[in-house]
């Protein structure tokens, strides 16, 4: 971020925030890299550039606006950025066009963006596939979940919880133990 900033007061393009990456061994080694807590992959959005595609304009509009939402997501996600066409045919996205793949832990694990070369379209597809449909959380990842926009809370209990008063209050009471952080942090209002 430090660096991007110097380069646009210095006048000069700011490039992508992405690291980029040109063997089998670096790319598994960064992409599935789980050195998290709680041993969780990190959430990565791939560019793949073709070199020869890459030069076309339809190719450039892909890497000017990956280079965009890089430089804009910087401190809520990683990117990184592949140009070997071997290595791009190694991972399954095609040679003859640029492409825009998310990597996430959760789901399914590898999502296409197939969207138009738009800053906006892009981020907004981020956004929704970086939150999982179902998991188990805690409020450390609700909190993660809300900085990257809404999150949804549904608590599943089962039946005779619901029918036991006892019980279904007990529930109620842990579900608000739970938020009580988020609210007092203004995650939740």
């Amino acid at each position: 971020a430090l660096l991007t900033y110097l380069r646009q007061a210095d006048g000069r393009d700011p490039g992508s925030s992405a690291k980029p990456l040109s063997t089998l061994d670096e790319a598994g080694e960064w992409l599935f890299w789980r050195g998290t807590d709680g041993s969780k992959l990190e959430t990565t959005l791939v560019g793949f550039f073709p070199p020869e595609i890459e030069e076309t304009k339809s190719g450039k509009q892909v890497k000017d606006v990956f280079d965009q939402v890089s430089r804009e997501l910087l401190m809520y996600l990683r990117f990184a950025e592949i140009r070997n066409t071997e290595l791009i045919n190694t991972f399954n996205m095609p040679v003859d066009t640029a492409s825009i793949a998310l990597y996430k832990d959760f789901d399914e694990g590898k999502n296409v963006y197939g969207g138009n070369a738009d800053a906006d379209e892009l981020k907004d597809w981020i956004q929704r596939l970086s939150t999982p449909l179902v998991t188990t959380v805690d409020h450390w990842e609700l909190r993660s979940f809300q900085r990257r926009g809404n999150a949804l809370v549904h608590v599943f209990v089962p039946e005779s919880t619901v029918e036991d008063g006892p019980a279904l209050l007990r529930v109620q009471e842990e579900t608000r133990k739970a938020i009580a952080p988020l609210e007092d942090e203004g995650v939740f209002a």
